[in-house]
């Protein structure tokens, strides 16, 4: 799935509907994965009571996550590159650089979440969960910013620019899954880490 992210930046970035259409391939692939391995776990089934069964359910969990991530690249992500190469259109220098630097701010999140996972430490779950929400706040700047461009000079708006926002707003939701598989790390307390987050961070009454 990383690989499908990667590999979707480099086709929006040189036009190349070719990779695009690789990408979505990937992701029938990423499908059948998917299929294998829970069935897999559903046959192997949790032996070792009811700690065994929270893990298995937090396996599911990270897996839900991914494939979602998969259908949101292909069905989403894709789309927008293709669409760009079929209107023969192009991001501008300054939209290709803020989606870079967003881009690789999820990818290396997801990363994080990929560790957490394996390695079942809590510190870098929270770690992801902090990182995620600072995203959220990088998407709203760059938004702003691109709105703002638009104000000075509304001939900057054109299919590229609604292109440039569509990928915003769907980078974003992958990285509102990736912040869900921070509930994929084994808590004893059954405590999702974004309620933890946003518990430690809200207000007092």
């Amino acid at each position: 799935v990383r690989g499908m992210m990667a590999d979707t930046w480099r086709a929006l970035r040189n036009n190349d509907d070719v990779l695009a259409r690789h990408v979505r391939a990937s992701d029938d692939y990423v499908d059948r994965l998917d299929e294998k391995i829970k069935r897999f776990l559903f046959r192997i089934g949790p032996e070792g009571g009811s700690d065994a069964a929270t893990e298995q359910m937090h396996q599911f969990r990270y897996l839900s996550e991914l494939e979602t991530i998969g259908d949101i690249i292909d069905r989403n992500l894709v789309d927008l590159v293709t669409k760009q190469a079929r209107v023969g259109g192009r991001l501008s220098p300054q939209d290709l650089e803020q989606l870079k630097r967003f881009h690789d701010a999820v990818l290396h999140n997801m990363e994080i979440a990929e560790t957490a996972f394996a390695t079942r430490d809590h510190s870098l779950a929270r770690e992801m969960v902090s990182h995620a929400q600072r995203i959220d706040l990088l998407e709203q700047e760059l938004r702003n910013a691109h709105f703002a461009r638009l104000q000075t000079d509304l001939s900057n708006y054109s299919e590229s620019s609604a292109i440039f926002l569509d990928l915003l707003t769907h980078l974003k939701q992958i990285n509102d899954h990736v912040m869900h598989m921070g509930d994929a790390v084994y808590q004893p307390d059954g405590q999702s880490f974004e309620l933890e987050q946003r518990a430690a961070t809200d207000p007092p009454n």
